[in-house]
């Protein structure tokens, strides 16, 4: 139900269903909206995702995606009018915004992405329709947290594991390497104060590989949504080093998925984990963690690093089914290096009373 000039307020997360098994339950504390200003008209229950418009500003018609393309929130796609919450989304409105056909977006850029519907219609993702702010070894999601911001990690030293990703939870240590017991240990959880991605995963001792960047950031927001589709803000798979005798890389921590609407249906799919830890390499190449969004094998888990080497094994990213949300520790080298830790699990805000089939992971906020 629409109201008036100040857009919506659905039920705030957690009223509907709890947080999900180790979460950091402090992390995320919705905060009070105002009404609209004289003149304008907002959308969105949470301040960290609420987005304004002058009336005479207000976006209106249908804005819809057929094909495969990329959003570059750095670019001049987002929209100029909107008044923005803090953190500086990047805003894309229309009446109505449809995914359909074979609509791909891949999102990338340093700004979260914030979609915006201001008709009854809302938000629809169609079946086989992707929305992907998730990092690769060869894509950055948009919004993720540059590592300057993510305060506390401690780095590994000599043949130890870098840390994983920290994000709401921690990020698991890294392995300790032969002799050597200065492992990456995470940043500090983060407390959630405006939209942002999760924090990248730290190198392995003497690594020369690029470290894994956390998942990105996209927040949709509408009276209603349907995702019969996939939504990708997964973490990227922590590198093994290229060098003999070093530790495997952190894996990234997931990101962010804001789902803030009256109403949600469908039964697609939201994937927000955290992205495994590269094995650390003894006498043999070592391998890389699998990232959070892994196409071909979505479902599994992320895995860390394992082969034959004598170096230690990466750890699985977040959520795991022993550890419901932070990223598993990488394990000790019996020769060289350590593996990395892995990625913690992303968040998924939802503040629709009503949670449909949609599969999620981890579990809703």
């Amino acid at each position: 139900m629409a109201v008036g000039a100040c857009g919506f307020s659905p039920q705030a997360p957690g009223a509907a269903h709890d947080a999900a098994a180790g979460s950091d339950v402090d992390a995320f504390v919705p905060q009070d909206v105002p009404d609209a200003p004289p003149g304008q008209q907002c959308f969105g229950s949470l301040a960290i995702a609420r987005i304004c418009y002058r009336i005479e500003n207000l976006p209106a018609g249908p804005r819809t995606y057929m094909v495969a393309d990329t959003i570059n929130t750095d670019s001049g796609v987002c929209d100029a009018n909107a008044i923005l919450p803090a953190g500086n989304p990047c805003v894309i409105a229309a009446g109505t915004i449809t995914l359909t056909g074979i609509a791909a977006l891949h999102v990338i850029g340093a700004r979260p992405l914030v979609l915006v519907a201001t008709e009854p219609g809302g938000i629809v993702m169609s079946a086989g329709t992707i929305l992907d702010a998730s990092s690769v070894f060869t894509q950055i999601g948009a919004g993720t947290s540059p590592a300057a911001s993510c305060t506390g990690s401690v780095d590994a030293t000599a043949k130890a594991g870098g840390f994983g990703g920290t994000f709401v939870a921690l990020g698991g240590n890294g392995g300790d390497g032969d002799g050597d017991t200065g492992h990456g240990t995470p940043a500090a959880a983060i407390q959630l104060t405006q939209l942002r991605g999760g924090c990248p995963g730290g190198s392995g001792g003497g690594n020369n590989t690029s470290a894994a960047p956390g998942g990105g950031a996209i927040a949709l927001v509408a009276t209603t949504i349907t995702i019969d589709g996939l939504i990708a803000v997964g973490g990227a798979g922590g590198h093994a080093p290229g060098n003999n005798n070093h530790g495997g890389n952190g894996g990234g921590a997931g990101g962010l998925v804001v789902l803030d609407a009256v109403a949600l249906a469908g039964g697609g799919e939201v994937d927000a984990k955290g992205g495994g830890g590269g094995e650390g390499t003894g006498g043999l190449a070592g391998l890389d963690g699998t990232a959070g969004y892994n196409f071909p094998n979505r479902a599994a888990e992320s895995l860390g690093g394992s082969g034959d080497t004598s170096g230690g094994d990466g750890g699985r990213g977040g959520p795991q089914t022993d550890l419901t949300r932070p990223g598993a520790d990488g394990h000790a080298g019996s020769t060289a290096g350590g593996g990395g830790g892995g990625g913690a699990a992303g968040v998924i805000l939802v503040t629709a009373a009503n949670v449909p089939a949609i599969t999620f992971e981890p579990a809703p906020q």
